[in-house]
């Protein structure tokens, strides 16, 4: 039995692989790559995204400085006028054009800082819209890629899986033939061992017809121990079970064997 076992392994070592291994190969290549593009399709977004959060950030920072600046000079605006109209009143004989002439360029300064905190202003909300439509743009790609992703690793799958079963397909055809060769080897040397056993000795005296009911006891040994290790052998492949033609064949002759050395002893107690 272990020559044959040996003869089964031989078969198997010798059985070229199938392509299916390298389609595998090919297939599982492609998703790490699809991976990487959408981790590198990620970063750019993110620091797009994060470029934009810090223009905003620059811009809201600006716009509180010019309104600080314009309730500055709005104070120091109402200051002068109010400084005007008290100088006015004590110093009604002091001429009022250096004092008008301040108050026009402070209107004028106020003005201009009317008109930056108008355009930060105008500046601020654009940027915001942009910076929405990016984080919009990033979630749809986002979403696309992961989508992508979802239906790609699920045909992978499928592929690896049919390929699987390709495999296994041909790897059980494999066992099969070589299972095949093996049982017609066990029925050959069942064969042997049944001619063996059927075969009569005819001896002149009782010491040698002793003798030779002996031998063929060990022949009758022989053949069962060969009989169970052979059944023993098919059931722990797990391919054959005792509901299979070959394994009740092997216990029919394995309970014939065991009648015939049942009966040889007998006629010897």
């Amino acid at each position: 039995m272990r020559h044959l076992d040996k003869k089964a392994n031989h078969h198997h070592h010798h059985h070229p692989q199938p392509p299916i291994t390298h389609q595998i190969q090919q297939q599982t290549f492609k998703f790490p790559l699809l991976m990487d593009t959408s981790k590198r399709l990620q970063e750019q977004s993110e620091h797009q995204i994060t470029l934009e959060k810090s223009k905003n950030q620059a811009l809201d920072d600006e716009i509180v400085r010019l309104k600080r600046s314009v309730a500055e000079w709005e104070k120091r605006h109402r200051d002068k006028e109010q400084e005007f109209f008290s100088y006015k009143e004590k110093q009604r004989n002091i001429p009022e054009v250096k004092l008008q002439a301040e108050i026009n360029m402070l209107t004028i300064e106020k003005n201009e800082l009317q008109r930056k905190l108008d355009a930060s202003l105008t500046s601020a909300e654009r940027y915001k819209q942009q910076w929405l439509k990016a984080l919009k743009e990033y979630q749809r790609l986002k979403q696309r890629e992961q989508d992508q992703s979802k239906f790609l690793l699920q045909k992978q799958q499928q592929e690896l899986e049919h390929m699987r079963l390709r495999y296994l397909a041909a790897e059980e055809n494999e066992i099969m033939k070589s299972d095949h060769k093996q049982l017609e080897n066990i029925k050959n040397e069942l064969n042997k061992l049944k001619e063996v056993s059927s075969t009569p000795t005819i001896t002149g005296d009782f010491q040698s017809n002793l003798s030779d009911d002996n031998d063929h006891l060990e022949q009758v040994d022989q053949q069962l121990g060969v009989l169970i290790e052979h059944r023993d052998t098919l059931l722990q492949t797990g391919t054959y079970t005792h509901n299979d033609a070959l394994i009740q064949e092997l216990e029919r002759r394995i309970q014939e064997a065991m009648k015939r050395k049942s009966s040889s002893s007998s006629r010897y107690q």
